[in-house]
């Protein structure tokens, strides 16, 4: 390096967000992992508030966030849940979001129907411990967007899980992701 310079093969750059839900509630205790075009793994977890940061990436390099959290299927299901899914289906409220759509799919049918109250149920009397099909969380980009919302589920192949940042340029402190939690259409999980 050169006095004032610094050496660009070496620069590194912070990548940062917050994991939090629907209703800006942070989703503590999640798993994010960073994965750069140049090999680099590395994880952590997010804090109380659903914050996290990751040092010294390589500026550059090409870079994959994702996270996850392992969490019972119960936590937020409730009848309440179950009303809401219920009078969507009957047409007598719909679901407001694309976040409410995501989380009544717990039989990843694409669809929300009496299947998924029936799952939905199950695990509430405690037939069932966990969801068969889904795990008790998905991620989503902060930034991510539904052409046709409400609904998720029309013109998209599949939900998008990853942060992708092409080239990093610089810190980045606003990779953020909406946690869904399966089954919680009120966003009441803890």
């Amino acid at each position: 390096t050169m006095d004032g310079m610094e050496n660009s093969l070496n620069a590194t750059g912070i990548v940062a967000g917050k994991v939090v839900m629907e209703n800006g509630k942070g989703v503590a205790n999640a798993s994010v992992s960073l994965l750069s075009g140049g090999g680099l793994t590395v994880s952590t977890k997010t804090d109380s508030l659903g914050r996290y940061s990751f040092n010294s990436v390589p500026i550059g390099e090409s870079i994959e966030i994702s996270a996850t959290k392992q969490d019972v299927s119960l936590n937020g299901c409730s009848v309440a849940d179950l009303i809401k899914v219920q009078k969507h289906i009957l047409n007598v409220e719909g679901l407001g979001s694309p976040f409410q759509w995501i989380a009544s799919d717990v039989n990843l049918s694409r669809t929300i129907s009496t299947l998924d109250l029936i799952q939905i149920r199950k695990v509430i009397l405690g037939l069932d411990q966990e969801f068969k099909f889904v795990p008790a969380w998905i991620f989503l980009p902060a930034n991510a967007s539904f052409p046709n919302a409400p609904s998720p589920f029309q013109g998209s192949a599949a939900l998008p899980t990853l942060f992708q940042i092409g080239a990093l340029a610089g810190d980045r402190l606003d990779v953020n992701f909406t946690g869904v939690k399966y089954g919680d259409v009120n966003n009441s999980a803890n």
